[in-house]
């Protein structure tokens, strides 16, 4: 089974919370985040990724943002962070 998540438009510190709650929900398979319409990712909201992405892994479970769009990897960028590092394949 694979968990789907839609990324919201704006992600800043007042999306973190409500990020982090759907990830957690969606915790024990594989997920996906689509980040085509993400206009922008702040600071918090990338730590949320950064966090799921390790505990994705740890759990064994394949953890991958696609379809990045190019307002998310020059927001990423800022932060000196390639949008492929959001991604990882379940294998620890």
């Amino acid at each position: 089974m694979v968990n789907v998540l839609k990324l919201d438009r704006r992600l800043d510190t007042t999306a973190a919370d409500e990020l982090w709650t759907a990830l957690v929900a969606a915790r024990g398979a594989d997920m996906t985040l689509g980040a085509a319409e993400v206009e922008l990712i702040g600071a918090r909201c990338i730590e949320v990724v950064l966090k799921a992405r390790h505990i994705w892994k740890q759990d064994g479970h394949r953890f991958v943002v696609e379809d990045v769009s190019e307002a998310m990897t020059e927001n990423l960028g800022r932060f000196g962070i390639r949008a492929a590092e959001l991604s990882v394949d379940g294998t620890a």
